[in-house]
């Protein structure tokens, strides 16, 4: 559909660390908060010093232990990760006084050493079967403080992400190969035709060919593109081996891989599947062009 003026704010969480910053005490979402922030006495019991904010991003990576696995075949009505499996392990099975199916137990000469490799309870015992003594559950987070993090769960996160390697100069800030450069497989005089042509404000791949009177600024260009004559390209990505013949102009447009844009097209905003074919002299604005398969 057509751009957006502005994009709403990103689902953000209510996120309770301990006084080091590690420990993941208490998380929620702020959309299931209503008048007031609602914190189990349990848990400020244990930890009287926390400290509660909603400026960070899941980044949606996650490690568990091997006994989660158990947890999820016995709770089968846990369908998410992220709003369900994470906030039951942060919120209950940390602080909740009883075990949860698939929970460790420790060896009776192993009570109090956090450190023990127990055995998981099997998942069809009741959980708090024989007053065993079980492996505390503690759950942890890892903040990033400088470096570059995003998450490309939408497609325009997906493209800014993708411009964000040329806005940074390819440098520290962004994951990218500071000894690669565009037109790395070009000689030096290659290099310097293209530069006449393609902007310094973008990042293109290997395999790279243009023609006469082309032009290409501020895009993202992956491995073995081909663009025609008289071709104009304006803040797009086209993933490889996508080819583009003559006289035609595109603008905001993110393109797939093995892609075909037919001669004298015009295409504003658009999102291509991949292996999309364009027909000659198409116009097209706002759309998304998916094979059928793809729909």
């Amino acid at each position: 559909g057509a751009k957006p003026v502005k994009e709403p704010p990103g689902p953000a969480d209510f996120v309770g660390l301990d006084e080091k910053g590690t420990r993941l005490l208490y998380i929620k979402p702020v959309a299931d908060v209503e008048d007031r922030l609602t914190v189990p006495r349990r848990q400020l019991t244990q930890f009287p010093n926390m400290q509660v904010t909603k400026k960070m991003l899941d980044a949606h990576l996650y490690i568990f232990s091997r006994w989660v696995l158990d947890l999820l075949d016995a709770h089968r009505d846990i369908a998410s990760i992220k709003t369900e499996l994470v906030p039951f392990l942060v919120n209950q099975a940390q602080f909740g006084g009883k075990p949860v199916p698939g929970q460790p137990t420790l060896s009776r000469t192993d009570v109090g050493d956090d450190s023990i490799i127990g055995t998981p309870v099997p998942r069809d015992s009741p959980p708090e079967a024989e007053g065993e003594s079980h492996v505390p559950v503690k759950c942890h987070a890892m903040l990033l403080e400088d470096g570059y993090c995003a998450r490309a769960d939408t497609l325009r996160s997906y493209r800014e992400m993708n411009f964000d390697v040329p806005r940074h100069g390819h440098g520290d800030s962004v994951p990218w190969d500071r000894h690669a450069k565009s037109f790395g497989d070009k000689t030096e005089e290659e290099r310097k035709a293209l530069s006449k042509q393609v902007g310094s404000e973008c990042v293109v791949g290997e395999g790279f060919v243009i023609g006469d009177r082309s032009s290409v600024k501020k895009s993202v260009v992956g491995k073995h593109v081909t663009v025609g004559a008289n071709v104009k390209i304006d803040n797009c990505i086209l993933l490889g081996h996508t080819s583009i013949e003559d006289n035609v102009a595109m603008s905001g447009c993110t393109v797939g891989s093995n892609c075909h844009v037919g001669k004298e097209s015009t295409l504003s905003n658009c999102n291509l599947s991949a292996r999309y074919s364009v027909e000659e002299e198409s116009e097209h604005k706002n759309e998304n062009l998916c094979l059928e398969a793809d729909e």
